[in-house]
C-alpha cells in the first residue's frame, strides 16, 4: 500500500487544530494534561527533550482488555525483540518520532474502558501512562 507524497516549500497557511489534551514526552515520562473522557478528542503531542540514542520520542494509544497491562504492551513494542503478531492490545493511533519544537496532533475516540499511552522502545524504560475512561 503506497501513495506518492510531494513536499514543496510552499506553506499551506493551515492553523493547528484546537487540542484539549496536551501530552508532553520527556526522558522518560509521558505527562498528560486534560480530561480523557468518553468521546472524541484531539491531543497535541509535544517533546521536551531528545533522548540519548537514535530513537526519538513517540507515543501510541492502546486499548487494554481483560488483565492486559501497559507494561505488556511496552514489552511487545520493543521492536528489538521483533514485535511479532498478534499485538497484545488494540492500537488506536499514535504520533511518530519527533523532536522539540515539532508538535504533532492526534485525533481519537475513547469509549469506556482501560487504555495506555506507550512509547515505542522507551516504554520498557517506564515511558507509559495507563488510564481508565468511565
Amino acid at each position: 500500500m503506497l501513495r506518492p507524497l510531494i513536499v514543496t516549500e510552499e506553506a499551506t497557511g493551515l492553523e493547528p487544530p484546537e487540542a484539549y489534551i496536551n501530552i508532553t514526552l520527556s526522558s522518560f515520562e509521558i505527562a498528560v494534561e486534560g480530561d480523557l473522557t468518553s468521546g472524541s478528542h484531539i491531543a497535541r503531542v509535544s517533546v521536551a527533550d531528545v533522548p540519548e540514542g537514535f530513537v526519538r520520542h513517540n507515543v501510541h494509544l492502546a486499548r487494554l482488555e481483560g488483565e492486559q497491562t501497559a507494561e505488556e504492551v511496552a514489552t511487545w513494542m520493543n521492536w528489538v525483540d521483533a514485535m511479532l503478531p498478534p499485538a497484545p492490545a488494540e492500537f488506536i493511533g499514535g504520533s511518530g518520532q519527533t523532536v522539540p519544537g515539532r508538535d504533532s496532533y492526534l485525533a481519537f475516540h475513547l469509549e469506556p474502558g482501560r487504555y495506555a499511552w506507550v512509547s515505542e522502545l522507551h516504554g520498557i524504560q517506564g515511558m507509559v501512562h495507563e488510564f481508565t475512561v468511565e
